[in-house]
């Protein structure tokens, strides 16, 4: 961290969590916010880079003789997916 007050014309987040005040403890925890909110951006570009790189070269495709209803409906524990992955 370059302890900039701004970045590309905007507020660092630090500063900006920090409360612009200055002092000890708002300055200790602007920079420790802006150190958690690295973390993650970081942790979650990870996994979408790996499913770019994997979706850049395979694509699904229902199972033939198999019928994919679209759902309006999330769950937690999805049921089977009848799919199979095909080089592009």
């Amino acid at each position: 961290m370059d302890d900039s007050d701004t970045r590309r014309g905007r507020p660092t987040i630090h500063r900006v969590l920090a409360g612009n005040r200055g002092d000890g403890r708002t300055e200790r925890f602007g920079l420790g916010a802006a150190v958690l909110a690295g973390d993650l951006a970081f942790t979650c570009h990870d996994p979408t880079l790996a499913l770019a790189a994997l979706a850049s070269r395979w694509r699904l495709r229902p199972v033939p003789g198999a019928v994919v209803k679209p759902r309006a409906e999330m769950s937690r524990t999805p049921g089977p997916l009848p799919m199979v992955p095909e080089p592009r």
